[in-house]
């Protein structure tokens, strides 16, 4: 950014001096003597003055600290908020700005639009999205308020959050974690190669729940898995449903679905319960999935980082691409050993992270 500057210097001269005394000769004299004299003086007049003209051009240093936003309505996406806050700590901005967050994260998808309305009357300087409904409406209500939206959901386009990924358009951009699920099946199949049924608990409280349905779909006819979906009004009912899994199934798949990630840990645990693996490409391996391909909190809360950057600064966010997750395997040993499961060395050289 170009940082301009307020403070003029003049100075005034009073008395004479000894070298001053004799009066200096007309400019037309010297012209006459040499016309070059002339044209450099009038080359560094009118530099001098585009400077001084440019400086005032220029905005003032920013004094008070940005603002940002941030909506969270699954605790599922709690060490990702905290790793991009983390994050921009360690940005620098000119005049040496902080950065100040305000943050709702209340587990309530119910309450997405009045908790916005909440933040947009804070004078934000960029408002940040977890989940496709808070990104939806989030591109909606702050549409015409100049406030930039930077979003990390499943998938952008589908939901119309973008109109591509490669040129955004609109007043949104961010990270989308769409794709990691027919690779993370296919590293299950070298743990788990006999499983013939994946169990699949599932609410659809976002456009994400259905999207990432069709994409496991997809993955698991082509591998010739079958899986068995079980919809889900409320964690009450989830936890009847983990406790009549049918024999037939030889593992829990999760989804992108807020109620399902606001309830891993309850769900791995009744996995463990049954002997069963667990899989993700929601990348929640901190929270006991036995293998999860998807985002990693660290690397993913740096890349959010970097677009917030280019937001602060003033970058359009329809002319930033949408980028994809940093994938990353997880492989965690501990619920892997509490059902029985050798994980093999060829999964293991291949993994990201491993909890021990």
């Amino acid at each position: 950014m170009t940082e301009g500057s307020g403070n003029e210097a003049s100075h005034a001269f009073s008395g004479t001096c000894a070298w001053s005394r004799q009066r200096p000769a007309p400019l037309g004299a010297h012209a006459r003597d040499n016309p070059m004299r002339v044209l450099v003086i009038a080359l560094l007049t009118a530099g001098f003055l585009c400077g001084i003209l440019a400086g005032c051009d220029s905005p003032p240093p920013r004094t008070e600290p940005y603002t940002i936003g941030i909506l969270s309505p699954s605790s599922g996406h709690q060490r990702l908020v905290d790793s991009f806050i983390a994050d921009m700590a360690g940005h620098e901005f000119r005049g040496d700005q902080k950065v100040r967050f305000e943050v709702i994260a209340n587990n309530s998808p119910e309450s997405i639009e009045a908790d916005l309305q909440t933040l947009l009357a804070k004078d934000l300087d960029l408002l940040l999205a977890f989940t496709c409904p808070a990104a939806q409406k989030a591109a909606e209500l702050a549409e015409g308020k100049k406030i930039p939206v930077l979003f990390f959901m499943y998938d952008a386009i589908g939901p119309g959050v973008v109109a591509s990924r490669s040129a955004p358009g609109g007043n949104a951009t961010g990270v989308q974690a769409r794709g990691g699920i027919p690779k993370v099946l296919e590293l299950f199949l070298k743990i788990a190669p006999r499983t013939d049924n994946l169990f699949v608990p599932l609410r659809f409280d976002t456009p994400a729940a259905r999207t990432s349905l069709s994409d496991l779909r997809e993955a698991a006819a082509a591998l010739g898995i079958g899986i068995t979906v079980a919809e889900v009004a409320d964690a009450a009912d989830l936890e009847e449903r983990l406790a009549a899994i049918p024999d037939a199934c030889d593992g829990i798949f999760l989804l992108h679905s807020i109620l399902i990630s606001q309830q891993t840990e309850t769900i791995v645990e009744a996995a463990v319960r049954r002997k069963m693996p667990t899989i993700s490409s929601t990348g929640q391996l901190a929270n006991g999935i036995m293998i999860t391909y998807g985002m990693n909190p660290a690397r993913t809360g740096k890349q959010l980082g970097r677009i917030a950057d280019l937001l602060l600064q003033g970058a359009a966010p329809g002319d930033i691409p949408v980028e994809v997750v940093d994938y990353s395997l997880g492989v965690n040993l501990k619920t892997a050993g509490a059902i029985g499961i050798t994980i093999p060395d060829e999964v293991l050289r291949l993994a990201d992270d491993i909890i021990r």
